[in-house]
C-alpha cells in the first residue's frame, strides 16, 4: 500500500509547475508549494540553510503567516528537503516509478502508531522533474539536533549536568526504537531532534524516515550497537563524557554496561578508523567542509 493508498490520510495530487507531481495535505496548494520552493531555491542565509551535502540541500523558509493558506496548515515556518536523483532513479520515475520520498507519509503514520514522533510531513515528490526530488515538513520552533545541543556551533549544552540530563532521555527513547523494531541505519545525532530540552522529558524527534525498516522483532545486538556507536561518535572533549551514561539510560540492568561499553566503543573506533583513512581526520568535529 503506498502512502496516497491508506484509508487514514487524506492526501491529494498535485502538479507544480517545473518541479513534477507531488502528494500533499489538501490544505497546501499547488501555489503555495511553488511559493515555498522558489523560497528554498533563493535561500543563501546561512540561519536558514540547514544543510548542503552530497547531493542533498535543506532549507527553513516561509508563508505569509498572515494568508489564508498558512491558518490552514496551522503553521507558516517548513522545511524544504531537496535531493538529487541519480541517472538510475530518473529512468526509473520516467518508467512509471515512484519518487523514493513520497512513502514518507506512510512512514510517518507508522512511527507515530508506535509512539515516535517526526516533523509533521506536508507535501513529497511523487514524480520528480529534473532530476530533483522534494520533501516539505513543519519546522519545530524552538528544536535543535543533538548534534547542535552538544557541540556544531560550540553547543548549546555547555554545563555537564545538562549533557548527561539528554543522555538521560535520549537512552529511553532509542531503547524504545529498537524494542519496536524501528531500523533507522544512520542514526546519528543529526537525525534526532529535541524540543524543550531543559525539561526533565524533553520531546524527541526522529528525521530522515524515507529509508527507515520496520521489522517483526525488536533489534538484532548487532543494530542495536551500530545505532548506539553512531550516536556516541562525537568530539574528542564529550567522548568519554557520554558513553556510560547514554547506556546506562539504555540498558534495563546496570550489570549490562560494561559488555556493552566495549562492543559500542569498538564500533565507534571503527567509524573513526574509517573516517581517518577516507577523509584523513579522526574526530567528527575536526573539519567540518559544509552543513551536513
Amino acid at each position: 500500500m503506498s502512502a496516497g493508498d491508506a484509508p487514514d490520510a487524506p492526501l491529494v495530487r498535485v502538479r507544480v509547475p517545473g518541479a513534477g507531481l507531488f502528494l500533499a495535505l489538501p490544505e497546501l496548494s499547488p501555489a503555495a508549494i511553488r511559493t515555498l520552493l522558489a523560497a528554498h531555491d533563493a535561500t543563501r542565509d546561512d540561519a536558514r540553510l540547514l544543510k548542503a551535502r552530497f547531493g542533498t540541500r535543506v532549507t527553513h523558509v516561509s508563508l505569509d503567516p498572515h494568508d489564508a493558506e498558512a491558518a490552514r496548515l496551522d503553521t507558516s515556518e517548513v522545511v524544504v528537503k531537496e535531493s538529487r536523483v541519480s541517472p538510475r532513479h530518473a529512468l526509473a520515475q520516467h518508467l512509471g516509478f515512484r519518487a523514493r520520498v513520497h512513502r514518507d507519509f506512510a512512514q510517518a503514520r507508522r512511527l507515530a502508531a508506535r509512539g515516535v514522533a517526526t516533523p509533521r510531513v506536508l507535501a513529497c515528490s511523487l514524480r520528480a522533474q529534473d532530476r530533483r526530488e522534494f520533501e516539505l515538513t513543519a519546522f519545530l520552533e524552538g528544536a535543535r539536533t543533538v548534534r547542535q545541543l552538544l557541540w556544531l556551533d560550540g553547543g548549546v549544552l555547555a554545563q555537564r549536568e545538562d549533557r548527561l540530563r539528554l543522555m538521560a532521555s535520549l537512552g529511553p527513547w532509542i531503547r524504545h526504537l529498537h524494542d519496536a523494531g524501528i531500523w533507522q541505519r544512520d542514526l546519528k545525532p543529526h537525525n534526532v531532534m529535541v524540543r524543550d530540552w531543559n525539561d526533565s522529558r524533553p520531546a524527541l524527534y526522529l528525521l530522515d524516515i524515507t529509508f527507515l525498516r520496520f521489522r517483526r522483532a525488536p533489534l538484532s545486538r548487532a543494530r542495536r550497537v551500530r545505532n548506539l556507536a553512531q550516536v556516541l561518535d562525537v568530539p574528542a572533549h564529550l567522548d568519554a563524557e557520554l558513553a556510560e551514561p547514554l547506556l546506562a539510560a539504555y540498558l534495563d540492568s546496570p550489570a549490562e554496561v560494561a559488555g556493552w561499553l566495549q562492543e559500542v566503543r569498538s564500533g565507534v573506533e571503527a567509524r573513526r578508523e574509517a573516517r581517518l583513512r577516507k577523509d584523513g581526520f579522526r574526530f567528527i568535529d575536526e573539519r567540518i567542509l559544509s552543513k551536513n
